[in-house]
């Protein structure tokens, strides 16, 4: 079944040039499905469309039936209150304010939406922060006190306490040292698993979503060149930018899932 279903979408800043033009992608039910491409192909403005956060020229975002793309004040606000569709921004420096807690970064989405008592409210943070693997003990630490692999699990947290439906993260492991960026991965992974949540990963780093995707899609100069399923991506490339992708990564061919 689809969850997020993207056709036709076109996005530009301005008059000029298009930064994504007619891109078309979708992600089913408990799946994880990866973008890739260069830095400028596109690969944060498709992350923030799909958001809400920047206003698309053309096509349609749906998400479980609805135009994300058509909504417009209240009715935009009103779904982003619902937490269905969480976002995990790349620099958790920038991401998270620096004068809040971990507690109050990570509750402020159930703050929001008001569908969670407020005595409940702590418990359902600490047990956000439990399934990222950091102690709930660093609820009362603020961003400057954590280390850089844990801001990305406090991101990753105040993502998931409202339960959303779909998560994307762009470039989540891109700012981490090689021990922070295998944890962040193997958490995606884990959270599939055992909560079913839907993802779209975007990243420059083709073997981070070789291991982790069910599908890649190839982002090129605003363009989705090239997609499927992992296996078939890294072995048949069927446009020139993907064959050099993975020609220019030579531990690919470990990395590579038995099945996709």
């Amino acid at each position: 079944m689809t969850l997020l279903d993207v056709q036709g979408l076109t996005v530009a800043y301005d008059r000029r040039r298009n930064v994504l033009t007619d891109v078309a992608l979708s992600v089913g039910v408990g799946e994880i499905v990866g973008v890739v491409g260069e830095t400028g192909s596109g690969k944060t403005t498709l992350a923030r469309a799909v958001a809400g956060l920047v206003p698309v020229r053309a096509g349609t975002i749906g998400l479980a039936g609805t135009d994300l793309a058509g909504l417009r004040g209240r009715a935009l606000r009103d779904f982003r209150r619902t937490g269905r569709l969480q976002l995990v921004f790349q620099d958790p420096l920038r991401a998270l304010d620096p004068d809040w807690d971990v507690s109050a970064l990570v509750g402020e989405q159930l703050a929001v939406a008001g569908t969670v008592p407020v005595a409940e409210r702590a418990e359902r943070v600490a047990d956000a922060l439990r399934a990222v693997g950091l102690d709930p003990g660093l609820a009362v630490r603020r961003p400057a006190q954590l280390s850089g692999g844990q801001r990305q699990r406090v991101l990753l947290a105040r993502a998931l306490v409202g339960k959303p439906a779909l998560l994307i993260a762009d470039e989540p492991v891109s700012a981490l040292d090689a021990t922070s960026r295998n944890d962040v991965l193997a958490l995606l992974a884990g959270l599939r698993e055992h909560s079913g949540t839907s993802q779209l990963v975007i990243s420059h780093d083709l073997p981070s979503l070789a291991g982790l995707a069910d599908r890649i899609a190839v982002l090129y100069r605003g363009r989705i060149v090239e997609h499927g399923p992992v296996r078939r991506v890294l072995e048949e490339p069927s446009h020139p930018y993907t064959a050099r992708l993975v020609a220019a990564t030579p531990r690919l061919r470990r990395l590579r899932p038995a099945a996709a």
